[in-house]
């Protein structure tokens, strides 16, 4: 037995059946089984761990990667990595928003969505909560661009 959950996200008796049907099909054909439960704060370590070492990332890489892992691990890291929703990204960027640059979320939720491609890719997720998550977009910048100034003022009629 398994909670998908409740009404108000759209969960009906029709859509619960629908997803045993389909998680039937999963197991007859590839074997799956239910994800053990491992927790997000877990799987990131191991994750950055294999990063280092198989990806090859540049010391500045590792620094900036540790500072995110970190920042999500604040968030995330007690929850259940196969129990994260879409929701819970949106809600990590709503909080996330109000203390850090635009630029730093946009990192903390590509450095999330490559995390969970990852878990994917090793059947420990059905799904990467992080796919389709709302970046927040930086203001524009208005340019300025300087001017040289003139040193006299030009005459009428005469032409440079």
């Amino acid at each position: 037995m398994e909670t998908l959950g409740p009404e108000r996200d759209g969960w009906t008796a029709r859509k619960a059946k629908a997803e045993l049907r389909e998680r039937l099909v999963r197991v007859e054909r590839r074997g799956w089984r239910r994800p053990a439960p491992l927790t997000f704060a877990e799987y990131a370590k191991t994750w950055q761990s294999e990063g280092e070492r198989r990806r090859g990332w540049k010391p500045g890489s590792v620094r900036s990667y540790r500072a995110v892992v970190d920042r999500l691990n604040g968030f995330f890291g007690t929850m259940p990595l196969a129990a994260i929703r879409p929701r819970d990204v949106a809600a990590y960027v709503a909080e996330v928003s109000a203390d850090y640059a635009p630029a730093t979320v946009v990192r903390d939720v590509s450095v999330l969505h490559a995390i969970f491609t990852s878990a994917k890719r090793e059947e420990l997720v059905d799904s990467n909560p992080a796919e389709r998550a709302e970046r927040p977009k930086a203001p524009r910048r208005r340019w300025r661009i300087p001017r040289a100034r003139r040193s006299r003022p030009r005459r009428p009629g005469t032409h440079r």
